[in-house]
């Protein structure tokens, strides 16, 4: 399964009359899911006996693990075809500018939880600020501070910085 990411900020605006539902937002996202303690390690999916790509793991979906590799590309594998990037002789892969800036988004994705304030930059909408209501797959729901929901992909959710009054 081949998924490519190019997940929009997407603004319910209770106000709007065609405003989707928080459960067509969830969909968009690939559902409700926890993000794995290990996400946003550098791994080799073994893709055929001669052929490895090397991705940053996103997720998990049942005894299956989501890779997500250059281009933003999300591969669906089994568990014993992934092994970490060390585990390779090939020490220059995890110097690729590209999979770093990708695993980097990922464990900050990760280190989010329900709860916590965050803040989307898009160019449509400028810099928004909210709480993570819903962690799913692909990203989460932000309830902004007129109560609309907003659905983001993962590289879109940064943590907001807490000043000393909060």
């Amino acid at each position: 399964m081949v998924r490519v990411l190019g997940l929009p900020v997407t603004d319910a605006d209770p106000t709007t009359a065609a405003a989707p539902r928080a459960d067509q937002l969830r969909a968009q996202l690939g559902g409700r899911a926890p993000t794995p303690k290990d996400a946003g390690e550098l791994v080799a999916l073994e893709t055929s006996a001669v052929v490895s790509l090397v991705g940053v793991l996103l997720g998990e979906s049942g005894d299956h693990r989501l890779v997500l590799t250059r281009g933003g590309v999300v591969r669906k594998a089994d568990k014993a075809r992934i092994q970490p990037l060390e585990v390779l002789a090939h020490p220059s892969e995890d110097s690729d500018p590209e999979l770093s800036a990708l695993a980097e988004r990922v464990r900050r994705f990760a280190a989010l939880d329900e709860g916590d304030s965050v803040r989307i930059e898009d160019p449509r909408l400028g810099c928004v600020e909210g709480i993570l209501v819903e962690k799913c797959r692909f990203g989460g729901l932000v309830l902004r501070q007129d109560g609309s929901l907003l659905a983001a992909g993962f590289s879109k959710l940064e943590p907001q910085a807490r000043g000393p009054s909060q």
